[in-house]
């Protein structure tokens, strides 16, 4: 798995030259999850704490999960995955060893 951790220049280079930019999937995947969360409180909770860590195998991740859980097999991180090339957005689960000290979340 191809992972760029949040505020690398790897990260800036791939946002820079990504057909689907940082702002378009942050719409994206707030637009997937208010299809799925039907209540406005929850929705508006998801929304202020959903952060983006970095970015996988050219997905950007959203999470409100802490990066840093701890499971057996590595570091578990669950969220929405918007797809910088397609715009495709789907959620997923991943058990890799990373660790990113910050995250993303687009301000208004």
């Amino acid at each position: 798995m191809d992972i760029i951790a949040y505020g690398t220049p790897e990260f800036e280079e791939f946002v820079k030259n990504a057909p689907i930019s940082l702002d378009e999937a942050w719409e994206l995947q707030l637009t997937y999850m208010k299809t799925n969360i039907k209540n406005d409180f929850e929705f508006n909770f998801y929304k202020t704490n959903v952060l983006l860590f970095f970015i996988a195998d050219e997905n950007y991740v959203f999470t409100m999960k802490h990066i840093n859980n701890k499971k057996e097999e590595g570091y578990y991180l669950s969220g929405v995955w918007v797809n910088a090339i397609s715009g495709k957005v789907s959620e997923k689960d991943i058990n890799e060893k990373i660790k990113s000290n910050h995250g993303w979340r687009q301000q208004n």
